[in-house]
């Protein structure tokens, strides 16, 4: 029976020169051509359209996958490492610069921030509500959902229900933060598991 060509497995063969290549290898040990060459350029113009439309996070996640194909030894390793760089920077932004004000400034500051707690209470449950989609989409995953009843219940017997699922729901709120951040920067994540303990 002969080997199917797995998708995303390297070929045994190099299309240029017909050397066999173990399927580790990401460039060929005698022309130096690029295993994934094909995929590489799906790669680059995923993440090049991302960029024109606006999509950062996108554009990261293409370029990171590009780079897990390509040899660290490889002149274009270097050129992608230096764009998901330059991403990552991007999507994290400067810090403003401190500026120094007045004593009118100051004052005014204080009312500011006084008026900002009072409307704080009044904003509370739309700020709740905006990052709900993101809490509940990690709780339609079985694995997620079913794991946080066991550690809740375990906990219950331990410490009593108040306390087990405070802790549980602070975890998992804290997690998806997590979760967040690292699709932010174009890394795949999932919602996490819970392995009580």
């Amino acid at each position: 029976m002969a080997d199917a060509e797995v998708p995303g497995r390297a070929p045994s063969v190099c299309g240029q020169c017909g050397t066999q290549i173990a399927p580790a290898l990401l460039a060929c040990p005698s022309c130096q051509r690029l295993v994934h060459a094909e995929e590489l350029k799906r790669f680059a113009v995923t993440a090049e359209r991302a960029a024109q439309l606006g999509d950062p996070s996108a554009a990261l996640a293409a370029w990171r996958q590009a780079l897990d194909l390509l040899p660290t030894d490889a002149t274009q390793h270097q050129v992608v490492s230096a764009r998901i760089a330059a991403l990552s920077r991007s999507l994290d932004g400067s810090p403003a610069a401190a500026k120094h004000g007045s004593g009118w400034g100051k004052g005014a500051a204080g009312v500011g921030a006084l008026g900002a707690l009072l409307f704080k209470f009044k904003f509370a449950l739309m700020f709740v509500l905006t990052k709900a989609k993101l809490l509940l989409l990690g709780l339609t995953k079985a694995g997620t959902f079913f794991s946080m009843l066991l550690s809740a219940g375990l906990y219950w017997t331990i410490w009593g229900w108040k306390f087990a699922f405070g802790l549980v729901l602070s975890i998992y709120i804290h997690e998806m933060g997590h979760v967040q951040a690292l699709q932010r920067n174009g890394i795949k994540a999932t919602a996490p598991m819970f392995i009580p303990g």
